[in-house]
């Protein structure tokens, strides 16, 4: 029984604060048929490199939600170039919290979404366009 109420509160803790089952899974966040690669602007979350502990996906983009905090967000979106509104999940440690963005993107292109620690309990996000020689 012990056992049993372990593995729930720590697969209910993982759904919760957690990166969530939807990590390294590339989402379709535009309405219609499916668009060559060529065609879209691809948003990539993922680890942070500067804060350690830290972890970036995409909660919405243009007032539509994908996945929840039960089974988690994607952490690469594809999207049509042009202007959106990106809400972020920022994990940072034991802390996390949502933050949205202003973003115009290109097509054929791949932008990497982040965030910092700033003053007191806050963070701020960033956006950065990936040329070919990034690997990250």
């Amino acid at each position: 029984m012990n056992k049993w109420l372990l593995g729930l509160v720590l697969l209910l803790s993982y759904g919760c604060v957690g990166i969530g089952n939807l990590a390294g899974v590339q989402v379709k966040a535009y309405e219609g048929p499916d668009k060559p690669v060529s065609e879209l602007a691809l948003l990539l979350g993922g680890p942070l490199e500067v804060q350690g502990l830290g972890y970036v996906t995409l909660a919405e983009v243009d007032n539509k939600v994908y996945g929840n905090e039960l089974k988690g967000y994607p952490d690469q979106l594809l999207v049509t170039p042009g202007k959106h509104q990106v809400k972020i999940k920022c994990m940072l440690g034991m802390d996390y919290g949502f933050l949205l963005l202003d973003v115009e993107v290109k097509a054929n292109s791949r932008y990497r979404l982040s965030c910092q620690r700033a003053l007191g309990n806050t963070a701020t996000a960033q956006i950065k366009e990936l040329n070919a020689a990034d690997q990250s």
